[in-house]
């Protein structure tokens, strides 16, 4: 009976030693790192944006939280949710919200940022995100000074202004020759005078012959004088550069005024992208933008991976959200691929728990060395996890995305793109002119 008593004792012993092995086992338990997915508390992201009453706000902000909610429904990062932590950007004429804005998201422990809405502002904020070597992702068209700083933390979503205007004056070139007679507008602004430059070099490579080459301010109550200025020299080309869309409708009005009819009238910059100059509240496009080209980034008919499907739950999100925009415009485009391509990036780091914890270090040495790590996992995504809304994003060594330039245009009521021939719906339209 001794013997059978020790041999049932043996036996549980060796049942107790299995048992704790298997808890082992599925628990990830050690004395060293955890398992790849821990549990956590949420991922923090930085966004500097403008004041969400106005419309730029706005527009980048639904992008945001739709593609904030489409990554915590998924699982979040590695079982970590993500979370957004908003700071205004300031007016335009404020040096320093912006600047603090990034001090602050920096001193709040998050891993990387997004932001901001208007150039001056971003600008401010990658000079302070590299100082604290945070990781900039920016959804939005900036001036292209911003990476050809040699900031390593600094990523541009969007074409740069040379890839859009050597694509527009390809265009032009390939449809009214060389020498068109070309007058080049511009905001005065660094945005307006930056992109100008680019403009102009752009016009010249492709032997057009510049013969107007003028700026305009948002602060000028009448701008009949310009458009008289633009008629006199009777362009085929006028290429407008504008960031603001109050100022590009008040420029385009005072030219449709004159009785010049120029061949094409080329759009660049937010000004042209803004849902209030395309849209009425109905969501109709507006009618008097016909033969009006647009430079942009993003069209809907682009065949691009998971188009289909953005614009099915883009228009069911909004509906949700009691949001009467269902139809999505470029900022909503670009701050949503932004984010997912940021949760992308994340979800490659190497999250670990410390053996006297419960959860990853998100701050100190731990969240510095994780930064870097997003940086270089920013330029060295798979393939299929730099495929967004905008085609497959690859950053060079500057930060900027290689992206493919399109111009698109408001043709029988609808935007469609019309060059470069490869992505076409329609040939441009150009002969009626203005």
């Amino acid at each position: 009976m001794k013997i059978e008593s020790k041999k049932i004792t043996g036996l549980h012993q060796k049942g107790k030693s299995l048992i704790f092995l298997l808890l082992f086992l599925l628990t990830g338990c050690s004395f060293g790192k955890s398992a790849r997915a821990p549990q956590c508390l949420p991922i923090r992201i930085g966004v500097v944006i403008a004041d969400e009453n106005q419309e730029n706000g706005l527009e980048q902000k639904k992008g945001y939280e739709m593609a904030l909610t489409e990554i915590n429904q998924s699982g979040g990062i590695q079982g970590c949710p993500v979370e957004l932590i908003y700071k205004n950007e300031g007016e335009e004429s404020d040096t320093e919200s912006a600047q603090v804005a990034v001090l602050q998201l920096a001193d709040e422990n998050v891993l990387a940022i997004l932001g901001g809405t208007t150039n001056d502002a971003t600008m401010r904020a990658a000079a302070i995100a590299s100082y604290f070597k945070v990781p900039l992702l920016i959804p939005t068209t900036t001036s292209d000074e911003i990476t050809q700083r040699g900031n390593q933390w600094v990523f541009r979503l969007s074409a740069s202004n040379e890839s859009d205007a050597n694509t527009a004056f390809e265009m032009v070139h390939s449809e009214l020759g060389a020498g068109a007679n070309t007058v080049i507008l511009y905001e005065q602004s660094s945005y307006g005078e930056s992109t100008a430059v680019v403009v102009a070099t752009a016009a010249m490579a492709q032997d057009m012959d510049v013969n107007g080459y003028y700026p305009f301010s948002a602060q000028t109550g009448d701008l009949t004088s310009l458009a008289e200025q633009v008629n006199d020299i009777g362009p085929e080309v006028v290429y407008i550069v504008s960031s603001e869309e109050e100022q590009t409708s008040r420029l385009l009005e005072a030219l449709q005024a004159q009785p010049f009819s120029a061949n094409m009238m080329i759009g660049h910059g937010p000004g042209f992208t803004e849902r209030s100059f395309l849209y009425d509240g109905k969501e109709n496009i507006y009618r008097n933008l016909d033969h009006l080209i647009l430079v942009a980034n993003w069209s809907a008919d682009l065949p691009w991976h998971g188009m289909d499907k953005f614009l099915h739950d883009f228009q069911v999100y909004s509906q949700e959200n009691e949001q009467i925009s269902t139809i999505p415009v470029i900022r909503n485009v670009e701050t949503y691929s932004a984010l997912h391509l940021m949760a992308n990036a994340l979800d490659q780091l190497t999250l670990t728990t410390p053996k006297t914890k419960k959860e990853p270090d998100l701050v100190g040495d731990q969240l510095k060395e994780y930064r870097e790590q997003l940086a270089l996992a920013l330029r060295n995504l798979d393939a299929d996890q730099r495929e967004t809304l905008f085609g497959s994003v690859v950053f060079d060594g500057t930060g900027q995305n290689k992206q493919t330039t399109v111009l698109i245009q408001v043709l029988n009521d609808s935007l469609v793109t019309v060059y470069p021939p490869k992505y076409a719906v329609q040939a441009p339209d150009y002969t009626s002119g203005w």
